[in-house]
């Protein structure tokens, strides 16, 4: 039994490790005179790539999303209420388009809906600025 608490003690330090690495990549600024723009996203074992995205009030993104692992994932985004705009599956190696709008400013965040995906660090935002002159 003390090997086992000891195994358990190491996962969840491993575990606690990992998660703290997970922070936000350098903001990547797109459709800043645009209505629509496409964003070239990699998803892979535990991450986005970019995880940390500005944008406009009223600008659209499709997200071009590459499923690059060997497992399954999900893309859910939610808006600055927590509201979910969408979710859509991430089949292993396959690449998915989802288009959102961005009506109000705020943090849009999004991360994989798998069991300890998002908390191993697959997640990010958007941060959506209000237009000049709105």
């Amino acid at each position: 039994m003390q090997g086992k608490a000891k195994y358990l003690m190491l996962f969840w330090g491993a575990l606690f490790v990992l998660a703290a690495c997970a922070s936000l990549q350098q903001q990547v600024t797109v459709a800043t005179g645009e209505s629509e723009t496409v964003v070239t996203m990699e998803a892979d074992n535990f991450k986005f790539k970019p995880n940390n995205i500005k944008t406009y009030q009223g600008n659209i993104i499709v997200f071009k999303i590459s499923n690059v692992s060997e497992n399954n994932h999900n893309f859910t985004i939610k808006d600055p209420d927590d509201k979910m705009l969408q979710s859509v599956d991430l089949p292993s190696k396959a690449t998915v388009e989802v288009k959102i709008m961005f009506p109000k400013p705020g943090k849009y965040n999004y991360d994989c809906d798998k069991p300890f995906h998002s908390s191993l660090g697959m997640k990010g935002q958007v941060e959506v600025a209000k237009k000049e002159g709105t």
